[in-house]
This record gives C-alpha cells, structure tokens and sequence, in this order.
C-alpha cells in the first residue's frame, strides 16, 4: 500500500514538472528570408559592365524589386522576380574608374544585398597601344610570282586615327619570311587621302630575324596627325621568283585596309584580297603608339633628311601577279 502510494506520488510530481516546462516554452514563428547572390561582372569596356547574379530563395513575401546596386546607386530589373540566375549590361559608366557591384532584392520592406565585386573600367585612350589588323600569328608569307620589288602597308584614316592624334610611332612590328638577299626597309606614308600620300619615314632594317616578329624602334618618331590618311609597311627588295617574303595571318582580310600592297614604289595602292581573293589575309604588321605625355624615349633627336627611294619599274596589275608560300607547295 505504502509502494503503490509512493508511485502515485512520484507520477503526479513528474506529470506537474513535465507540464512546467511545456509551460514555459514560448511559441517561435520560423520565417524564411529572401537571398541573393552575387556571380561575376564580364564584358568590362570604357563606359559598362555586364553583371550576372542569382535569386537563391524569393522569401515568404513578394519580390517587390530586383537587380545591381553599383556604387550604391540602385539598377533595377524590369523582368518578374524568379529563382536562378540574372543579368545586365549597364552603361554610362565612366573610363578609368573603380566600381562596387552587387546583388540586391526588396522583399517585405527589407533590402537584401549580395557580396560586393569591385571592377574597373577601361581606358578609352590607353598612354601606349599597338594598331594592328592582324590576329598577332603568322600563317603564310606572300609576295610576286615573278619576283622583285614590292611595299605592303595597313592604313588607318582620319576616323580610326581621331584617339590617337599627336601620338607618337615609336616601334613597328612586322614578319619576315626570306632572308637574304632580300632586304626590308620600313615606311611610313601620310596625307590628305590614299591618293595623295607622301613618304615621310623610310628606314632600312639590317639583319632581320627570319620567320619571326621582328620589333623595331625607329630612329626618329614620327607624330600622328589624325586630319590625314596614315599608312604603315615596309619595302621589300630583291626577292627572288617564287619566293613569298611578307608575312601576313590567316584572315580574313580587313579589305583596303589590313591588306594594302603597291608595285610601282608606293605611288598607288590596292586591296590584296579584291585583287586575288584567293590571298584573303593581313599582313602581319603592327605600329607601337604613345602619347604625347608617356613618349619612349629615341635613339636620335637630330633632324632626318626627306626619305629617298630609288624607283623602279612598275608591274601590270593583275591577280596574277601575286602568290603565297603556301600555294607554292600545291
């Protein structure tokens, strides 16, 4: 009797502690809360940027607006707010500048952000740049079938030249294919148009690196004015029949610009690739430029006399009259 009323006693103590402490508790609501991702920022040029994001969870309450918050200026996303990954292109930026990019949400009166990823933007007109046509490989060394004398240039006109004017070329590049005894001299022509152009840099190379990018700095720099036609080549001299000296890449050709040949001493030029489609590619030939505040210093301050070239017969101008290392092995 004793037991059983002890066990009835300890019962009713543990009912009254377990009752306490469900008592005690307090109620919790669990809510779930929006989130949103930060990925990547590509594509980055002078004046934008695409920024790409992702809506990891929409929350319990509605999206009320979405998007980019670059330097906590706020960029919003006209698309319906969803799960999975976002993007967007802003423009108006301004060159040379470090910017804060992010992720963000509005949901039930909250701002929810992403991790921060910092950028710059580009520089419109970097302080040195090289022009070229070409894709920086060799592919094919062309030149006459008949062999002799003959210039290859790319031209820049006023437009492209408008970044650039009262620039310096310091340095060419350029991709000879024979040696000896052709020999390479480089130029540079300009004026008011492709009719009417001038020499105004001529320069021999000596002992030039085969089958290679040669980079030469001129004697004296000469200074862009971007009111005028520029052209930018060499001369190639002495080169023997079925011999392809001037190197060039795969194309295919910036036509009348990246392509441009002459064969009575740079009195007209042409188009290679309108001339012989077959030859569709850009001489391998790239100009070094400065501005006028970051020039390189040169071998030679001293004035230069008027560049002087001997003159040659000039050719009948027909497809005909050019081929390519290449075509020679078929």
């Amino acid at each position: 009797m004793k037991r059983k009323l002890l066990y009835q006693i300890i019962l009713s103590l543990l009912f009254v502690f377990v009752a306490q402490q469900f008592n005690s508790c307090k109620k919790v609501d669990l809510e779930r809360t929006a989130l949103v991702k930060t990925n990547s920022v590509t594509d980055v040029t002078a004046n934008s940027a695409t920024v790409s994001g992702t809506i990891v969870d929409l929350g319990e309450g509605s999206v009320t607006e979405y998007g980019f918050s670059i330097n906590d200026q706020l960029f919003p996303v006209t698309a319906a707010a969803k799960l999975g990954s976002y993007s967007a292109t802003l423009t108006g930026l301004n060159e040379s500048t470090q910017y804060a990019a992010k992720s963000y949400l509005k949901s039930g009166g909250k701002e929810v952000y992403g991790e921060n990823i910092s950028f710059t933007t580009k520089s419109i007109n970097p302080s040195n740049s090289w022009l070229k046509y070409d894709d920086g490989e060799n592919f094919d060394g062309l030149g006459l079938n008949a062999g002799g004398d003959f210039d290859v240039a790319i031209r820049f006109t006023p437009t492209l030249l408008a970044p650039y004017d009262g620039w310096k070329i310091t340095k060419i590049k350029f991709f000879p294919k024979v040696g000896l005894p052709v020999a390479y001299s480089l130029e540079i022509y300009d004026g008011t148009d492709i009719s009417t152009l001038t020499l105004k840099h001529l320069q021999d190379v000596t002992n030039p690196t085969i089958n290679a990018w040669n980079e030469i700095t001129l004697n004296t720099s000469f200074t862009i004015n971007a009111a005028n036609e520029l052209l930018v080549g060499y001369w190639v001299q002495n080169s023997a029949a079925a011999t392809y000296p001037a190197g060039c890449d795969a194309g295919p050709a910036v036509a009348e610009y990246g392509d441009l040949i002459s064969v009575d001493g740079g009195t007209t030029w042409y188009s290679l690739s309108t001339a012989a489609p077959a030859l569709n590619y850009n001489w391998n030939i790239q100009v070094y430029v400065v501005s006028p505040g970051g020039i390189e210093k040169q071998l030679s301050v001293e004035e230069q006399p008027a560049p002087v070239r001997v003159p040659f017969v000039a050719r009948e101008f027909n497809s005909n009259l050019f081929g390519s290392s290449k075509q020679s092995f078929k």
